[in-house]
């Protein structure tokens, strides 16, 4: 998946682009809500695979009888969990957010 815009983007850019995904309060640019529907999947499909990484060594990790190495791979794949769905969240927001500036150009 070529990642063209973000690419293109300065550095500030590219940090507006990651305060808006993980900041509720944060107003992103016209030009930073769109690069966010370029780079919002890419960053869901990254952390989803991480997460279920994570979970295939958590189920190892109890195989083998590993109690306090698999609680903390179990938090750890907690927090990826969650960071999974607000990335979710923020994909929706900015894909709602880009359909009302395309209705106000």
């Amino acid at each position: 998946m070529p990642l063209a815009a973000y690419s293109a983007c300065t550095r500030s850019q590219k940090h507006a682009l990651l305060q808006s995904f993980w900041s509720r309060t944060s107003q992103p640019d016209a030009l930073v809500a769109r690069v966010s529907l370029e780079y919002g999947p890419v960053a869901f499909w990254m952390i989803l695979v991480t997460t279920i990484e994570q979970i295939v060594l958590v189920v190892g990790l109890v195989g083998h009888h590993q109690t306090l190495r698999a609680g903390l791979a179990s938090a750890a794949t907690l927090f990826s969990g969650w960071s999974t769905w607000w990335n979710w969240r923020c994909i929706s927001w900015a894909r709602h957010n880009n359909a009302i500036l395309e209705r106000f150009p």
